[in-house]
């Protein structure tokens, strides 16, 4: 991978701290079916309704609903990498941070 950073003591991959874990497929999946489910019941809503009214105040909904949507999947997009500028390697258990990895590893007593 391009731009990956290589751990100073053991020469493993890096992973950047602070950078949100990607989402189960299956949560995923259950989230976008539950948002068709509730636009259809919007649109069948709005196909069935009678009075100008009902027709408003389920645009209203449709409009909530997609601003919902939106402000949800905003807040759950991942940050960019390297967001915090800290990495953790997962073999030696080594914590750098910075371009140059400087080591903020916490010191072990050694007895």
């Amino acid at each position: 991978m391009p731009g990956e950073k290589l751990c100073p003591n053991c020469g493993n991959i890096l992973r950047a701290e602070g950078v949100a874990d990607s989402m189960p497929a299956g949560r995923r999946l259950g989230q976008e079916l539950l948002f068709w489910l509730a636009l259809a019941a919007v649109i069948a809503y709005l196909m069935g309704a009678t009075t100008t009214g009902e027709r408003v105040g389920g645009l209203g909904a449709l409009a909530l609903l997609v601003w919902f949507l939106r402000r949800s999947r905003k807040r759950a997009a991942p940050l960019g990498d390297s967001a915090t500028g800290r990495y953790r390697c997962d073999y030696c258990q080594g914590r750098f941070e910075g371009d140059d990895l400087r080591d903020i590893s916490p010191r072990r007593a050694e007895w």
